[in-house]
């Protein structure tokens, strides 16, 4: 029932945030990344968020609508997206977000680095399994899930086309692994009438690096980097 209701609400979110006869007729963020043509700097910021916010959605129905039917069944499975935006940490918000597919990274990626490798260097090995894991293996999936594009560009231009999802991946193993270094120290110190401060850091940094969340092979990594810099009235 509740992905039927998200399903309604998502459906409703979009026509509002991108269909000229419902509402703010935002420019697909897609789009503007692709003609370089971009609007003023607080409607590119709209443009993100509201592309944001629905990928987060899809993601959640897509997601818990098979959790549901895997309940139905019998089995107590997790929920696949739970309340991202009140983690306090990039790598929660990682670990909420998009549940299986980090724990298929953390089972065949993850623990065999971190089991076998830098055993005398704990920080070193954390961070080295969560790269192995958020970035090596992220990045392996998704392109030998589109491998497709290797017959119709060539293995060369499929390579060097991935390097915006590359780049991707390798900010995001960045970031969990500082969060799960720093992340119980800043934390504690953070007083409870500040928690608000920590999720909306967290948001943030998801929200900016959803801008190289593209798996296509079109963009270059400057088109990319061109919308973040209009997002702060730069270049």
């Amino acid at each position: 029932m509740w992905c039927f209701v998200l399903r309604i609400a998502t459906a409703f979110f979009f026509k509002a945030a991108f269909q000229p006869s419902w509402g703010l007729a935002l420019p697909a963020l897609d789009g503007l990344i692709q003609t370089g043509r971009f609007p003023a700097w607080y409607m590119c910021w709209a443009s993100l968020l509201a592309d944001f916010i629905y990928t987060a959605l899809s993601l959640t129905i897509w997601g818990n609508t098979i959790v549901a039917c895997c309940r139905m069944a019998g089995f107590r499975a997790l929920r696949n997206t739970y309340r991202p935006f009140q983690a306090p940490s990039i790598a929660e918000f990682w670990n909420r977000y998009y549940y299986y597919f980090k724990e298929l990274l953390v089972d065949f990626f993850f623990y065999p680095v971190y089991t076998r490798y830098f055993k005398r260097h704990r920080r070193v090995r954390m961070f080295a399994a969560t790269l192995a894991a958020a970035t090596f293996g992220n990045m392996l999936y998704h392109f030998f899930r589109d491998i497709d594009f290797v017959f119709k560009l060539g293995p060369w231009k499929a390579i060097a086309g991935f390097r915006v999802y590359a780049l991707y991946t390798l900010v995001l193993g960045c970031g969990i692994g500082i969060s799960q270094m720093w992340g119980r120290r800043t934390a504690m110190s953070e007083s409870r009438f500040s928690r608000i401060l920590p999720v909306t850091r967290v948001v943030g940094f998801f929200c900016l690096l959803h801008i190289f969340d593209y798996t296509g092979r079109d963009h270059s990594i400057t088109q990319h980097v061109n919308f973040l810099l209009r997002l702060f009235n730069l270049g």
